[in-house]
Parts: structure tokens; sequence; C-alpha cells
């Protein structure tokens, strides 16, 4: 239960001054890189380097810190795709151009339980382990000659997780670990992500006690990794299956703003040389051996609560799956509609894991046998379990849909990703956006909290204008 405990835990909001110093994020055009890179300018750092996969997702960032700092002239974009060693390779030859180079946080990572490979690797090992550390290896001589020419120690930090303390590495007892590591078998793939950030702890640990005892012991690097919690990001966007709802609950439950948990990783980047080699969590180091004193999700696994867990949630998760449900959705639509025939406009409305199959209903080949459309028009309220961008931009039918800015399963970027892809559609679509709105607002909302109350009564006329638009 200690990482339970510890995600209730208020993070300090970074009060460290960066003035006149040189910082690189990676990862940083969205979800918690976004937000430190946001606390480096705002804390008066001079350069803040964006290290980006896309150099136009990393243009709009840089556009909206520029526009919630006022600080202009700071923020650089720069390309780096961590996927790829001859990226990452070039990314850090062009920081030899810099005069001095103060931090790096390397927050990019991956998380999914699904097989793919890049340049012929399985890609988390790539992502999170190799080229994590390619980089980190590649920067450590520039980082060392700007303490040289500044007299201040220049810090490293990679964002950890307190789920390698779960990690079950069965790769170990393999003759090659690399070679069991890019092996395609589900049972490990599941474990792949604790596995890849159990090796971040034990190389951090073991590199930094290599430099203090190696030739350039006299040109210190802070060097540590850091648990920024369960936030609400689009890390698990690509895990599949069971783990996936598992996690959408956990977050639904526990899961920090994206913004408090990028403090932690601005905070390990102004933590001292005490922090060198150690895993930080809550804003402070955690000392020990791995398994003793690691804060983690780890009691989720323990029998009772697993058993707990599987006879609450596990049948839910079944039951109202795309894959169970559908099933009996569609043939209730057709029913309804061969009952009715062409001429009657049908609409269908779907709320939270409803969101899903509604989106479905406006699919071309959600028909009957001989070619008529299940339904001419939906609505859906803070849907959940959205795969993105497949079950929007096949919609052929009039689609509007009511989300709260501070819903903590569909994030912003999500929303904003949904408009992106309807844009460019020919199919009406609505999407309204209810401030200080969360999660499920427009089915169970407290009726004593006015505000609240009365966006529930907007959604709800929302949903009865759009049919009445398009049901006629």
């Amino acid at each position: 239960m200690e990482a339970f405990r510890g995600q209730l835990e208020h993070i300090p909001i970074p009060t460290t001054s960066f003035q006149g110093q040189t910082v690189i994020v990676t990862g940083s055009n969205t979800g918690l890189g976004l937000e430190a890179a946001r606390h480096f300018v705002r804390l008066d750092a001079e350069i803040v380097i964006l290290a980006v996969r896309s150099l136009e997702k990393g243009e709009a960032a840089k556009a909206s810190i520029e526009a919630s700092t006022k600080r202009k002239n700071v923020i650089q974009v720069w390309q780096l795709e961590m996927d790829k060693y001859d990226s990452i390779k070039a990314f850090a030859a062009r920081c030899n151009s810099l005069d001095r180079l103060d931090v790096v946080v390397e927050n990019a990572g991956i998380l999914r339980n699904t097989y793919e490979e890049s340049e012929g690797t399985e890609i988390t090992i790539k992502v999170n382990v190799i080229g994590t550390f390619l980089l980190a290896l590649n920067l450590f001589p520039i980082l060392r000659r700007s303490h040289e020419r500044t007299g201040q120690i220049s810090r490293l930090v990679i964002a950890s997780s307190s789920v390698h303390y779960n990690a079950k590495f069965r790769e170990r007892f393999k003759p090659s670990i690399f070679d069991a590591l890019n092996e395609n078998r589900p049972q490990w793939l599941n474990d792949r992500y604790n596995v890849s950030k159990l090796l971040v702890v034990m190389l951090v640990r073991s590199i930094a006690a290599a430099m203090k005892e190696g030739p350039h012991s006299a040109q210190p690097i802070i060097f540590n990794n850091v648990h920024p919690g369960l936030c609400e990001s689009e890390l698990d966007k690509d895990v599949k299956g069971l783990p996936g709802y598992i996690l959408s609950i956990l977050k639904a439950l526990v899961a920090r703003k994206t913004e408090e948990g990028s403090r932690t990783l601005v905070d390990s980047a102004a933590a001292g040389e005490e922090s060198h080699g150690k895993y930080m969590s809550e804003c402070r180091d955690i000392v020990g051996p791995l398994s003793d004193t690691t804060p983690s999700w780890n009691w989720i696994w323990k029998p009772w609560y697993l058993a707990q867990t599987i006879y609450g949630m596990a049948p839910f998760f079944y039951y109202n799956s795309l894959a169970a449900s559908w099933p009996r959705i569609r043939s209730f639509f057709e029913a309804v509609r061969l009952r009715e025939g062409p001429q009657r406009r049908i609409g269908a409305a779907g709320f939270c894991w409803g969101g899903k199959p509604v989106l479905t209903l406006a699919h071309p080949d959600s028909i009957t046998k001989d070619g008529m459309p299940l339904v001419d028009a939906v609505f859906t309220g803070h849907p959940s379990g959205i795969s993105l961008p497949g079950d929007v931009e096949q919609i052929i039918k009039p689609v509007s849909v009511a989300i709260g800015d501070r819903d903590i399963v569909t994030s912003m970027s999500r929303v904003n990703l949904m408009k992106e892809t309807w844009r460019d559609l020919d199919t009406p679509t609505e999407m309204v956006v209810y401030p200080g709105a969360g999660h499920g607002f427009c089915v169970r909302v407290d009726e004593k909290n006015e505000n609240l109350f009365q966006q529930s009564k907007e959604a709800e006329k929302q949903a009865l204008d759009w049919f009445a638009t398009h049901l006629g």
C-alpha cells in the first residue's frame, strides 16, 4: 500500500532557480515532459530545448509554454527519435554546439504489451533502455565540459517507475538476455515495461558508482532516476486488453495531474550530490535494496488484492468489452431497424464505456444484411476505451461528444486528436468541452454543486438538440 499512500502525497511546486542554465527535456511535446519544460521556463532557464519526434508538435508545445509563461526566445525545438540510433547520435553531436548544458531530463519512453520492432530490436527495450542510455553516454562529455566552463555540476535525470519492483525478468534465465529481450512472447511482453524500468534503476545505480571510480571522477555529474507516480498522461495509450482496463481504473482512482507529476522531474533536476545514483520518488531519494524499500504497485498483485480485483473488475471488463457486448448491441439495433424500416430515424447515446460501441454504430460496416444503416446519429458523453484514431476516423454518421476538460480517462490531447481527425471528414461532428467537469459528469453529478449540475443539464440539452437536428 506504500505506493497508494505515495500517490496521495502532496508534491511541492518547484522553486529552485535555473537562471542562466541550458536544459534539455526529451518527450516534451506532451504530458510530463511538456509540463516539466514549462516549469524550467518559469524558473528562469536561459535555454530550454524541447527534444521531440515531431517538430510540428514541438512547435505547438513551444507556443503553449510561451503563452503561459510570457517568456519568449527561451525555447528551442530539436528533433530526436528515441527509436533510431542515428537520430540519437546526431542529436548528441548537435549538443556540442551549446556553450553550456546544465540539465538533461530523459523523459521520453513508451509503454505497450504487444510486440513491435524498430531496426531489428524490440521497441520497449530499444527506447526505454538502449536509446535512453545511448543518449546519456553521448551527453556525458558535454555535461562534463559544461562543468569545467561554469563551475556548476551538471545533472542528468531519467524517468523511471515504481513498477520496476514488479518485474519478473524471466529473460535473465536465458543464455543471451539480449536475444531473449527481442523475442515475441506474450507472457514476457506483459512484463516488458516493468523490466525496462528495472534495467533503468540498475544501470543508473551501476553507472553512477563507476563514475565515482573512473577517470572522470574529478568532473562530477549528478546522475539519478525518478518515479513521477501514476499520472494522467498518454503513456498507456498502446496498452491492450485487461491490463489497459486496469490502468484506466487505477488512473481514475488515484492518478496525479500531469503538472503535479512533472514537479518530480524538476525536483530531481535540482537535487544535490546526495541523489547521485539514487532512485527518487515523492521528491526524495529511496535508499536500500531494490526489492526492500521501493514503493510500488506490487500490492495489487498480492493474492488477496488480486482476488478482489478479479472478482470486482474482471467481470465488468469482460461483459462491457466491445468483443463481448457488440454482438448484443448490434443484434438489438438490427432488430429495431428491421422492424421500423429505413424511413424511421434512429439515434443512439452512450456514456463512459458505452462511448466505444456508440461510435462503432456510426462506422460504415454497422449495417443490416440488406445495407440499411443501424443508426442515423449518435451522442456520447465522456467516452472511455476509445482507440485513436481508429474509432473516430471511420465514422460516417453525425456524432456529438460531451467531455470535461478535467476528464481523467480521456485527456485533452486525445480530445484534440479527435478534433483534428474529424476536421477532414464530411460527416457532421461536434465536440463540446465543459470547463471544470470531470469524468462521468453527464450521468453522475452532485446536485448540490450548482455549476456541475448545470453542466450536466447542458450536456443533456446538447444531446437532445443534436438528435433534433439530425433525426428530425
